[in-house]
């Protein structure tokens, strides 16, 4: 019995013995205690890290000096962000409460969108714009992760850059040849306000000599005026630009333009008509001579000119009330035979004034007062 006895204690003092290495030197222990400090301080460290920056921030393609809640996205060229106006979204950064100074310290934040995002969504679209979503990763935060940024929704327009070639010309002027030299200018920026259809030539306003730099600030400043993408669009060529402006002694031309008539009467009730030629009573326009500088003429769109220009005629109390019923009283059954004729002076209002202005046209004078004709309205047979 006391051997058994013996024997028993022996073995569970190896058992305990054995316990005992295996947790103070068993490579298994040591991989257990690890992970079990590893879980520890996971446990601890996400106690500590708290949302340290959560705001509204104004999203922007470029930051002003100054701005500090500011997101400004980015992209490599060919590439170019496209806000006109900020755009906004809600950015939450989270860590511990001793990096908030550092994070503050990086505003205005910064974003960059990758081009290997960027190139498969224009294949297909190399010419417009495409929305492009801004994830938390692409946001240059020194000391925090993607896994700690949180972004709102947040898409921005981006499209290619690209260059092309525009002939320069200038606003036609009476007395002056202006000549660039170059000609034409390489201009860049994004691909669909580069390619608008109304772009087709760069149009300057030149008055005098200019220096390089003058020319070059012209350029830029009527492509910043442009509707359409203007504030993205410049020069793309740092050479010289010469222009060159010859004065010289105005020569007039004349031109006959057709001219839209407008009647005014102080008859009511419609008891009068009136027209320009009784044989053709539709007839709405007449023909008038103007002049115009020579070196203008062939820049003149007759078309549009045409398609604005109004004349007033006045024929009140014209002709005399007495003589339309006269002539309607020697033929009562044959209206055509009603119409008696006269003369009235036309006027020009103040809209046609400005299309004179605007395309240096001076009505020639001494042009003969427009004849008309006028009857009783006929009665039509119900």
């Amino acid at each position: 019995m006391s051997g058994g006895k013996r024997r028993t204690t022996s073995l569970r003092e190896s058992a305990s013995a054995w316990l005992i290495r295996l947790a103070t030197h068993h490579p298994v222990a040591k991989l257990f205690s690890l992970a079990f400090a590893g879980l520890l301080v996971f446990l601890i460290d996400r106690e500590l890290i708290t949302e340290i920056f959560q705001q509204d921030v104004a999203v922007v393609a470029k930051v002003s000096e100054g701005e500090r809640n500011r997101l400004e996205v980015a992209a490599d060229l060919p590439f170019v962000v496209l806000i006109d106006q900020p755009l906004s979204t809600t950015l939450t950064v989270r860590g511990r409460s001793k990096q908030r100074e550092s994070l503050l310290r990086q505003q205005p934040f910064r974003a960059k969108l990758p081009n290997a995002r960027l190139e498969p969504a224009f294949q297909r679209r190399p010419r417009e714009i495409v929305q492009v979503e801004v994830l938390p990763g692409d946001l240059n935060l020194k000391g925090f992760d993607a896994s700690r940024v949180t972004l709102g929704t947040l898409r921005v327009p981006v499209a290619r850059q690209e260059e092309r070639k525009l002939r320069l010309t200038s606003v036609p002027r009476a007395s002056q040849t202006v000549t660039f030299t170059p000609p034409e200018v390489t201009i860049k920026g994004p691909a669909p306000y580069v390619w608008d259809e109304g772009l087709a030539e760069i149009r300057l306003d030149i008055s005098g000599a200019l220096s390089s730099e003058e020319l070059r600030a012209a350029i830029g400043r009527w492509l910043g005026a442009r509707p359409t993408g203007g504030g993205f669009i410049s020069l793309a060529e740092d050479g010289d630009l010469l222009v060159e402006v010859e004065q010289s002694e105005v020569r007039q031309q004349r031109v006959e333009l057709e001219v839209a008539v407008q009647w005014i009467t102080n008859e009511g009730g419609g008891r009068y008509e009136y027209t320009l030629d009784p044989k053709n009573p539709d007839r709405k326009t007449i023909r008038r001579t103007f002049e115009i500088p020579a070196n203008l003429e062939p820049n003149l769109n007759k078309a549009e000119v045409q398609d604005q220009l109004v004349v007033y005629l006045d024929v009140t109390g014209r002709p005399r009330p007495e003589l339309l019923e006269q002539r309607k009283a020697a033929a009562p059954e044959r209206p055509d035979d009603w119409w008696v004729n006269d003369n009235a002076q036309l006027e020009f209002g103040s809209s046609a004034l400005r299309l004179f202005r605007q395309y240096q046209l001076t009505l020639v004078e001494d042009q003969p007062e427009q004849e008309f004709w006028a009857r009783l309205r006929p009665k039509r047979d119900k």
